[in-house]
C-alpha cells in the first residue's frame, strides 16, 4: 500500500495545473464582465505553493480587484485623485466623452487642456455625488472561484481515484 507521503508527491503536478487554471479562469471572467480597462488587474494575478506537503498555494491579486463586484461606491474620504482621472481619460480617450467641460459641443480645445477638464469635471462630479452605483452585471470574483474550487476538487478526486486504483491493482497483482 502506497503510504501517505507518496500520494501527496502524486497530487503535487496537480496543484500547479489547478492554479493556472484558475488563474486563467479568472482572467476570462474579468474578460467577460467587461471589467478590462487597463489590464493591470489582470496582469496582477500570480500563485504561490505555500506548501507542497500540504498541497496548499494561494492565489494574488490587486485589491481593487474585489472593488469590481461592488455594487456602489461611496467616496467617503473624497473624490479620486486628478492625476488618477487624467490616466483614465487619457486611457479611455477625450473623443469617448460626450462634451468637455467649458466648451460648447463641438468645440475642442488642445488635448493636454481637454483631458484635464474632462477629469476636473469628473473629480467635481464625485464631490458633488460621492455615491456611484453601477449596473450589476453579477460578480467575477465569487462565481469564478466556486468554479474553480469545484474542478479542483474534480480534478484532484479523479488523480487521487486513478492512484488509488493503480495501488489497488498492483496489491492484487502482488497476492496473485
Amino acid at each position: 500500500m502506497a503510504d501517505p507521503q507518496t500520494i501527496i508527491q502524486e497530487l503535487q503536478p496537480s496543484l500547479e495545473e489547478i492554479l493556472q487554471d484558475a488563474i486563467r479562469d479568472f482572467k476570462s471572467a474579468l474578460e467577460a464582465k467587461g471589467l478590462v480597462l487597463t489590464g493591470k488587474l489582470r496582469d496582477s494575478f500570480t500563485y504561490h505553493i505555500i506548501s507542497e506537503a500540504n498541497l496548499e498555494g494561494t492565489i494574488d491579486f490587486e485589491d481593487y480587484g474585489r472593488l469590481k463586484d461592488l455594487k456602489s461606491i461611496y467616496y467617503e474620504n473624497g473624490p479620486p485623485a486628478v492625476e488618477v482621472m487624467q490616466d483614465y481619460v487619457n486611457l479611455i480617450g477625450v473623443d469617448k466623452f460626450a462634451y468637455v467641460p467649458g466648451y460648447k459641443k463641438g468645440k475642442m480645445p488642445t488635448v493636454n487642456r481637454a483631458v484635464s477638464r474632462i477629469a476636473w469635471g469628473l473629480v467635481f462630479n464625485r464631490i458633488k455625488e460621492p455615491s456611484v452605483k453601477r449596473k450589476f452585471k453579477g460578480t467575477w470574483y465569487n462565481m469564478s472561484k466556486v468554479k474553480t474550487v469545484s474542478k479542483a476538487t474534480k480534478k484532484i478526486g479523479t488523480r487521487y481515484a486513478q492512484m488509488v486504483t493503480q495501488i489497488v491493482a498492483d496489491d492484487l497483482e502482488k497476492t496473485e
